[in-house]
């Protein structure tokens, strides 16, 4: 719904959900399993969709930054509400060349973007309580010079897993699973299964190839 608001320098991956399940910087669609659109964080009909926590997902199957193995630089934003927060969800998740990249909401009321890459594990998050339960949130994550931030609703908080390697890996060298592919929305592939279902709602989401500066987080994080 917000994406002429959206900063175009560097936009590598977007979906705005907006009554479809397409990437537009490349125009393929998702593949919907058991969700359904909903309103979206602007009341627009149809602006989001809505998962069901306990098998409903998106699979994409596309690799996103054309399968380049080494993105030291980057931001995601994701734009959702979460509906119910008495277990660990994942709002994204994607197979990289050797564990997964995943962004995930904890009871406690933080979220946080986890990845791997050869030898190592990253990960930033925000603090306990920074996300609300049937409240619309946009988090935007932003990876620059093994550096990491988090800023919830365009305003900086969390904490850092002592980043290491802002270095995260958009390759699969497997082939991806036919059914939840090598990208999906509303799960995690966990022990190489579905698991950890969202249940909620996503209305947009985004990842940018460069830092997004304090004015264009503050853009993107309003509705």
């Amino acid at each position: 719904p917000l994406f002429a608001q959206l900063p175009s320098n560097g936009l590598e991956v977007h979906f705005d959900f907006n009554g479809n399940y397409t990437e537009h910087q490349s125009g393929v669609d998702g593949e919907p399993h058991n969700v359904t659109f909903t309103d979206g964080a602007d009341q627009t009909p149809e602006g989001a969709i809505l998962y069901n926590g306990s098998n409903s997902y998106v699979a994409f199957p596309q690799e996103f930054f054309d399968g380049n193995d080494a993105v030291s630089t980057s931001t995601f934003m994701v734009r959702f509400r979460a509906d119910d927060l008495s277990t660990e969800q994942g709002l994204w998740n994607k197979d990289g060349n050797w564990r997964e990249n995943r962004i995930r909401i904890y009871p406690d009321g933080h979220i946080n973007l986890a990845w791997a890459y050869p030898n190592y594990y990253d990960g930033v998050g925000s603090s306990p309580g920074a996300i609300s339960q049937g409240v619309w949130h946009t988090a935007v994550f932003i990876l620059n010079e093994n550096t990491g931030q988090i800023f919830i609703d365009g305003i900086e908080t969390g904490y850092q897993y002592g980043v290491e390697n802002s270095t995260i890996s958009f390759l699969e060298n497997s082939p991806c699973p036919s059914d939840i592919r090598c990208n999906r929305f509303g799960m995690v592939r966990w022990g190489g299964s579905p698991s950890r279902f969202f249940n909620g709602a996503i209305d947009e989401f985004a990842i940018w190839n460069r830092a997004l500066t304090p004015a264009e987080i503050c853009q993107v994080s309003s509705i």
